[in-house]
């Protein structure tokens, strides 16, 4: 649900765009700025905390996760803060 969200938010934003760009008038380029970039930005949040919110109630943080693979493939040891201190 959160990624079909996501892809939707980013669709939402390029066609929009694409829709400003040809536009001729500030006045039409409302519509596609109201419709394609809030609209798409809000599915983009709403799809973001979806992911997040699923990936809590299932036990696991995927921000931490995503975080984990990058220093992975970077070749850097996470150094995470100590608890409470």
């Amino acid at each position: 649900m959160g990624s079909v969200l996501v892809v939707a938010g980013v669709i939402a934003l390029v066609l929009g765009f694409a829709g400003a760009a040809r536009s001729r008038f500030l006045v039409d380029d409302l519509s596609f700025v109201v419709t394609g970039g809030l609209g798409g930005l809000l599915a983009i949040v709403l799809g973001a905390t979806a992911i997040i919110v699923a990936g809590i109630r299932t036990g696991r943080d995927p921000i931490d996760d995503c975080a984990t693979r990058i220093t992975r493939d970077a070749g850097i040891e996470a150094q995470h803060a100590p608890v409470g201190g």
